[in-house]
């Protein structure tokens, strides 16, 4: 995504892997609200680490995301989710290098 080491956005994903939660779940709540926000002009703009990985709720996000999840990852047309078609964001897909959580954050 473009995020630097050592940036603000990288230390808030760290503190939330510190916090417990996988890199599977960060995948997952990146997948979400891209699904949820992406294609929102005024959402679109929030899809950034500091916003995502907020300690106040990125717990909620979490289980937003593993609720959409076992839905079947259902498509977001509009402002309703469309269960017959998936998701067409997969963010975490374009994330396969990994090497953020472990890039020198003291994980």
């Amino acid at each position: 995504m473009g995020f630097r080491t050592g940036t603000g956005g990288a230390k808030m994903i760290a503190s939330r892997l510190r916090d417990g939660f996988s890199v599977q779940d960060c995948r997952l709540v990146l997948d979400y609200l891209s699904e949820t926000w992406g294609a929102d002009d005024k959402m679109r703009e929030h899809l950034c680490p500091t916003t995502i990985f907020r300690p106040t709720n990125f717990d909620d996000r979490v289980v937003k995301a593993h609720n959409w999840h076992n839905a079947g990852r259902p498509s977001r047309s509009g402002k309703a989710w469309d269960r017959n078609s998936t998701s067409a964001f997969n963010l975490s897909e374009a994330l396969n290098d990994t090497s953020w959580a472990d890039n020198g954050l003291g994980l």
